[in-house]
């Protein structure tokens, strides 16, 4: 049995258009359908816009990752806390906002990952390479076992 004995006759599947034999009108209002369905398409596939962060934004996201933590984590994350500061990241345009420092990094939200990061600043001030992490702050203090460690030894 051949294909073209099971398969429908493309003919039969597209009639009159595929031969360019629908009338004008009904040939111009198909091929306005046919680009009005892409268009969709295309708008829901390639329209990420994004746009960076604003320092209240961070703020409130801060807040509200610090009202999840344990009593623990927040009195470790008060320790090394800082306010909230514009960082600049190396070869790039972009900017990420630092809220605690670490003493050989710091942790920073970065907007573009939509999450929290460790990193180090080079002698300039500006981040030396981001992280594609989206961590939850409390992942990054559980990160950090050895600030848990000091504030139970100050206890």
């Amino acid at each position: 049995m051949s294909r073209s004995d099971t398969s429908p006759n493309r003919l039969d599947v597209w009639g009159a258009s595929l031969l360019n034999k629908l009338e004008g009108g009904a040939r111009r209002r198909r091929k306005r359908e046919a680009s009005k369905k892409r268009r969709d398409i295309l708008k829901q596939t390639d329209t990420f816009e994004w746009n960076p962060a604003s320092k209240l934004k961070v703020q409130r996201i801060l807040n509200t990752d610090i009202e999840g933590l344990s009593p623990e984590h927040k009195e470790a994350f008060e320790g090394v806390r800082i306010p909230l500061r514009k960082i600049p990241v190396v070869d790039t345009c972009e900017t990420v906002f630092a809220v605690a420092d670490l003493g050989e990094g710091i942790v920073y939200y970065d907007d573009i990952e939509d999450g929290w990061e460790v990193g180090q600043l080079d002698e300039s001030g500006n981040l030396q390479q981001r992280g594609a992490s989206q961590f939850e702050l409390f992942h990054i203090l559980n990160r950090l076992p050895w600030k848990l460690k000091e504030i139970d030894r100050e206890s």
